[in-house]
């Protein structure tokens, strides 16, 4: 039965995958998972019988290979709350069964990860570059200029290996800021 749950599953993402890619035709696509506030709680998951991080990481590698079905070159992003030990990424997390610790393990490392925690940036950028993941910083969250969190993000991003670039992330849908905050990443000078 578990089984037959995630192949449902797997084949509404395949089905929706094939829409988006045949309508739009993204070269970008983000990976669905972040947050997970009951995970392994189900019977499906438990009957797997495979441990939160290998669950996990099946689950995303998955999520690619649908992707890459669609859309052989895509680039994959990922939240990285959920993978990261300096984050949500840790052996107990609110109602999930089983720990997120070493969940990362299982991810292919083509796949972008978004870091957004900014309490531990440095510690989250730091430990997947060394880990050989690409990293995007996920910046602004409508901070108004001078953007003083998003220019730690920046400097951050300009000392981290593998880091790519800066998310405008918004939770208001507002890009009026967004030419600033543009100029604030490309300035020429740490710190300004």
């Amino acid at each position: 039965h578990s089984r037959s749950v995630f192949e449902a599953w797997y084949r509404c993402a395949e089905d929706a995958a094939r829409v988006i890619g045949n309508t739009i035709h993204p070269r970008r696509w983000f990976l669905c998972f972040d947050e997970l506030r009951s995970a392994n709680s189900c019977a499906a998951c438990r009957a797997r019988g495979m441990d939160m991080a290998h669950l996990i990481g099946d689950c995303l590698a998955r999520q690619r290979e649908i992707v890459r079905k669609v859309s052989p070159d895509a680039v994959c992003y990922v939240w990285g709350d959920m993978l990261d030990p300096n984050h949500n990424g840790v052996a107990c997390y609110y109602n999930c069964r089983g720990s997120f610790a070493d969940a990362w393990r299982g991810v292919p490392k083509d796949v972008t990860v978004v870091c957004w925690n900014g309490l531990s940036s440095d510690r989250s950028l730091k430990f997947f570059s060394e880990h050989g993941f690409r990293t995007l910083a996920a910046a602004y969250y409508d901070e108004k200029p001078p953007f003083e969190h998003s220019r730690r993000w920046r400097d951050l991003v300009r000392r981290t290996e593998g880091a790519r670039g800066i998310l405008y992330t918004t939770w208001r849908q507002d890009y009026r800021d967004l030419p600033a905050f543009v100029k604030m990443v490309n300035d020429a000078k740490d710190g300004q």
